[in-house]
């Protein structure tokens, strides 16, 4: 089987970019931001992603349809997808939200952190689901 343009993305610049990448190649988005990714220094998977971006302004009426499919997807873990008052999104695992709602102090990249030292598999497993919602986006967005 021949894969898919994100998962080869998502392989070279590690498994959060899959997201953004169907979102870019559906044309609905001009920017994002996805962690973990790859650097000269390597990959950890053990990092759980967090994934944002901006919709196209001629896209925003696909908000709706987008929130609706990441809402329905079945999950292990579960998700946090909110609106940042820049009008930028960001989604990141529930386990993640709550280590940072906690420790209001702290950034979202410390949540994750203190995340991955409680439960390093945690990320492994985050990280794989955010592929497998980046398979079921890039299927059912029209």
């Amino acid at each position: 089987m021949e894969s898919k343009y994100y998962e080869v993305k998502a392989l070279q610049n590690g498994l959060a970019t899959s997201l953004p990448s169907v979102l870019r190649n559906k044309d609905l988005i001009v920017w994002h931001s996805a962690l973990p990714a790859k650097s000269p220094l390597g990959y950890d998977d053990q990092i759980a992603p967090l994934v944002m971006w901006a919709f196209a302004s001629d896209k925003e009426d696909q908000e709706d349809e987008l929130i609706s499919l990441i809402n329905s997807f079945q999950t292990k873990i579960g998700w946090h997808l909110d609106k940042v008052r820049n009008g930028r999104w960001r989604l990141m695992p529930n386990r993640v939200w709550a280590v940072y709602e906690k420790n209001k102090d702290s950034t979202l990249i410390d949540a994750s952190a203190i995340v991955q030292r409680e439960d390093p598999q945690f990320g492994v497993l985050a990280n794989k689901e955010i592929l497998e919602m980046a398979r079921y986006l890039d299927e059912s967005l029209r």
